[in-house]
């Protein structure tokens, strides 16, 4: 069984900055954050090469938004809050490529 190492930043801006140092293999980052919102962060993580590639999800509880369009359009989809565990589960599995 495959272990996953999970870090947890405080807004955009450090978001950025660890996943510079750490190389994550998914993103999930809340839309509305302090100094920096998802939607820039997104914007300039994929202006990186190294994470051009790598899921960027959204959990956001504004649905229907400008904002949802965006991160469909520059990340690798969203989670509207609430949101079941077994949905996030399946976010993981279909981008992490886990069997459950």
């Amino acid at each position: 069984m495959k272990t996953y190492d999970v870090r947890s930043a405080r807004n955009g801006k450090e978001a950025i900055e660890l996943a510079q140092s750490f190389n994550p293999e998914l993103i999930l980052m809340d839309i509305k954050m302090p100094v920096m919102d998802a939607l820039e962060a997104t914007k300039q993580l994929r202006a990186m090469p190294e994470f051009s590639d790598t899921p960027i999800i959204a959990l956001t509880a504004v649905t229907g938004s400008e904002q949802i369009e965006y991160q469909l359009e520059n990340g690798s989809g969203h989670l509207a809050k609430p949101y079941m565990s077994k949905k996030l589960f399946k976010v993981l599995e279909k981008h992490l490529r886990i069997k459950s």
